[in-house]
């Protein structure tokens, strides 16, 4: 079981879209995710305040038989 909690950190970054596609592959392999809703907007800021497409968007598939 692999679990993720990603923290945006734009002074560790200095190419925003390369630490967004490093955070949403390491979603990609959680099976337990705790995300904030700011980390969430800004991995999927066009799905801000629907939850369900924004985790999709960002890889996340809660399908426990995968």
């Amino acid at each position: 079981m692999t679990t993720c909690d990603p923290n945006w950190r734009a002074d560790l970054w200095h190419d925003q879209n390369a630490g967004r596609a490093a955070m949403c592959e390491a979603i990609a392999q959680a099976d337990i995710l705790k995300i904030s809703d700011t980390d969430l907007c800004f991995l999927s800021p066009e799905c801000a305040e629907d939850y369900g497409p924004a985790l999709e968007a960002v890889g996340f598939q809660d399908d426990w038989r995968r």
